[in-house]
């Protein structure tokens, strides 16, 4: 069974958890704030040793409770960790390609509302084979990926968009998205690397604020925030590409998670 479609700004990103926390234990901590609609987090690999990856998105039912967890649970201690809640970045766009360059926009607008419920915009490229559209809910475009969309004989591509980043807001980042690569070339942060041990690696160049370590794809990787856009600059410049712990080289990057993409 899906779960119900919830307004966006009603969704939330919750990092930094215990690898032995439970969903049931972590919706419970949401939950003092409000009821959640839905909560999903990924489980650990089996044979890890861990419960979970460490981080989990939850739902609640209006942007109101979302935005009173994120200001409760900013930079909060939850069992020995430093847990942080913040705004789940939006997935209701989609790219459409190998579209019949003879279609007009009010024909791609009629089909697609016929073959995908939720659909609130089009913007079709005329005579370019590719269209951007936009639905209601992140469900709801999750629900269009999957369902199979043919045109004229054709099969489309589709995927999710992928947004852009203006300037503006790239100047306001003050969090740096942080892994390694070892001496093997494996990728990921050392497995016994702590949130202190990084953040004082990181403090020799810019004020931090809080480290969130976390996993992607079975690689340890770790959000830092930084008090202030000079420290982050300093800190990525200073550290990217050197080494630690015998070997692993540093990636330093600005984190654009979670960001309104204009």
């Amino acid at each position: 069974m899906s779960a119900p479609d919830v307004p966006f700004d009603a969704e939330v990103f919750v990092g930094g958890l215990p690898h032995d926390a439970t969903e049931e234990e972590v919706k419970a901590l949401l939950e003092e704030v409000a009821p959640l609609v839905h909560i999903r987090m990924p489980r650990a690999p089996p044979g890890s040793g861990k419960e979970n990856k460490g981080y989990a998105f939850a739902a609640y039912h209006t942007a109101q409770d979302a935005t009173a967890a994120i200001e409760r649970y900013k930079n909060y201690d939850w069992k020995g960790h430093n847990v942080g809640v913040t705004p789940s970045r939006p997935r209701n766009e989609l790219f459409l390609g190998n579209l019949p360059k003879w279609l007009t926009a009010e024909d791609f607008e009629a089909q697609m509302r016929e073959l995908t419920p939720g659909l609130i915009s089009v913007d079709l490229a005329v005579g370019r084979g590719f269209a951007f559209v936009a639905y209601e809910s992140n469900n709801a475009a999750e629900r269009a990926t999957k369902t199979p969309i043919v045109m004229d004989g054709t099969s489309l591509t589709v995927r999710f968009r992928e947004p852009k980043v203006s300037d503006n807001v790239l100047g306001t980042i003050t969090v740096a998205w942080v892994s390694a690569v070892s001496a093997a070339g494996q990728p990921g942060l050392p497995e016994d690397m702590t949130e202190e041990e990084l953040s004082t690696i990181c403090s020799g160049h810019g004020a931090v604020e809080r480290v969130c370590i976390t996993e992607s794809k079975g690689a340890k990787i770790a959000f830092v925030h930084f008090v202030d856009r000079a420290g982050i600059d300093a800190a990525i410049a200073a550290l990217s590409g050197t080494e630690i712990r015998g070997g692993y080289k540093l990636k330093l990057e600005l984190s654009t998670s979670g960001l309104d993409k204009k």
